[in-house]
């Protein structure tokens, strides 16, 4: 009997796999009540896997990514993986990447080197761009949370929380922000480099979100230690975080042509948006952790990202 892994192969890659000696390994999802796993595959005992194999309970997660990545090679870009092509996989749903290779970023690299910074910024706003253009609205309608999602999810009980959530939504539609469709993911453990490109991984929640500026700060956000309150106090005053979210703000605003004033009202926003992000994954303890945030942010929002964004 076959197993099904290399069912996956002979299906998309024939060719590519004859004659040669296959290796697995499987990693499984962290939250494993829900068995999303990943198969990487090696050929010929190479260090580097050749193939990801990335199956899921929920087939609209393999469907979006794999659209969505089509979409980007459609536009040319070449900062993700391939989508081969997607299947089933037992009784779960598959999606069938070539593995990317390229050196993983570090927060310091993001806080620390304005060039590589740019270099983040811009392939954010390619990716976003393309999207746009190559995605439909029925694709992404049945996964996004909404705004009136967010508006509802006010689970603090606050009535601060509840006004800056209101303008936050009527600066987005005041202004006309663009709502593109985001990584939702882009924290910086899924950037990876090399010598000519910035690579993104991990799209399994992309166009779950389409908010203004919330892949930035999303971004911004990893870049916490563990994510603790007292990390994030440095976005209070002025820090090298601070300084770095302001220069990254007004980097992605430029390049995407919009303004960045709102950009500091919609934090609370973006914010909520990742937790019911999270949320909506099981992962609750990390949004536990995001929801004490919230709270720091809410009982001292005046001083809240100091300097000048324009």
């Amino acid at each position: 009997m076959t197993a099904p892994w290399i069912e996956v192969l002979q299906k998309f890659v024939p060719a590519e796999i004859a004659g040669h000696d296959l290796q697995t390994m499987f990693y499984n999802s962290i939250n494993a009540s829900r068995r999303d796993l990943s198969i990487f595959v090696f050929t010929n005992r190479q260090a580097q896997p050749r193939w990801v194999i990335r199956c899921h309970h929920d087939r609209d997660i393999v469907q979006r990514q794999f659209t969505a990545l089509q979409a980007l090679e459609r536009a040319q870009c070449d900062c993700q993986p391939v989508a081969l092509g997607e299947t089933t996989f037992d009784d779960l749903y598959a999606l069938l990447l070539r593995f990317c290779e390229g050196k993983p970023f570090s927060p310091d690299m993001i806080l620390k080197n304005r060039v590589e910074l740019d270099r983040v910024m811009a392939t954010l706003v390619q990716i976003q761009s393309a999207l746009a253009n190559g995605v439909s609205q029925q694709m992404t309608a049945h996964a996004q949370i909404t705004l009136a999602d967010l508006q509802r999810q006010n689970d603090l009980d606050s009535e601060a929380l509840r006004l800056r959530l209101e303008h936050a939504v009527d600066l987005i539609q005041q202004l006309r922000l663009p709502m593109l469709p985001q990584h939702s993911d882009f924290v910086w453990a899924n950037l990876l480099h090399d010598r000519r490109r910035v690579i993104i991984i991990d799209w399994e929640h992309v166009a779950f979100l389409s908010l203004p500026f919330f892949d930035v700060w999303t971004l911004l956000l990893s870049l916490l230690h563990n994510f603790s309150v007292e990390s994030f106090q440095q976005l209070f005053h002025p820090s090298p975080l601070s300084a770095t979210a302001i220069y990254a703000l007004q980097n992605y605003a430029q390049k995407l042509g919009i303004p960045v004033s709102p950009a500091r009202d919609l934090f609370p926003l973006a914010l909520v948006g990742f937790i019911a992000l999270n949320k909506r994954q099981n992962r609750n303890f990390l949004a536990g952790k995001l929801t004490r945030l919230l709270e720091f942010y809410l009982a001292n929002a005046d001083t809240f990202l100091p300097g000048d964004l324009h």
